[in-house]
């Protein structure tokens, strides 16, 4: 067995994923690796009113004497919302995980920014067409302690949601951000995602 550890797990890493996320293996702790990026949660920057999307499906092959009914009743909650997202890279660390690649290491970052910027949750599409991306990307780069700007939003970035336009809420939220200072990455999303209802 540990042959097989020596030959498969390594203290320095190729794979950027694992370099970045981390990895633990608590029966070889030898072969840990502690995570050069942190994501938090997406926050709304304001207060959400969660709607239910009530669905049904059909079974086309049900025949009226069978069931005229529907095959499936269902209810999902979702809110919409502008988003705040917040990460951050230690550099150093990444550059450690990565055996001292810095070419590795500045593509993985690229790579990561980029996502950051434009992924979005891929579920549920067909019901939401949540394809919106970043509307403001705020970088950071320095020594200094690393800060998410959650706390921006203590206070809402309006008050009304139904008086104001989505490009009014999400100018207001960009406004809030960017008055506000490692790599951390900041961004701001409009979007309507499914919210984990009960």
């Amino acid at each position: 067995m540990q042959d097989l550890q020596a030959r498969v797990l390594v203290h320095a890493d190729t794979a950027a994923d694992i370099a970045m996320f981390g990895r633990m293996l608590a029966s070889v702790p030898k072969y840990n690796r502690e995570a050069a990026v942190q994501v938090a949660h997406a926050i709304t920057t304001h207060k959400v009113v969660v709607e239910d999307d009530y669905y049904t499906a059909v079974d086309d092959l049900k025949t009226s004497v069978e069931d005229a009914g529907a095959g499936f009743i269902g209810e999902l909650g979702f809110g919409s919302g502008v988003f705040y997202l917040y990460a951050c890279i230690d550099r150093e660390l990444l550059l450690k995980n990565l055996g001292g690649d810095a070419a590795l290491a500045r593509k993985a970052i690229e790579a990561f920014v980029e996502g950051f910027a434009k992924a979005r949750p891929s579920g549920k599409q067909n019901s939401f067409a949540a394809l919106a991306l970043a509307n403001y990307l705020r970088v950071e780069k320095g020594s200094q302690q690393p800060r998410s700007l959650a706390a921006a939003f203590f206070k809402p970035a309006w008050a009304m949601i139904s008086l104001q336009s989505r490009s009014k809420r999400s100018k207001a939220t960009t406004a809030r951000v960017a008055s506000s200072r490692r790599w951390t990455l900041s961004t701001v999303l409009a979007s309507r995602i499914p919210a984990p209802c009960a």
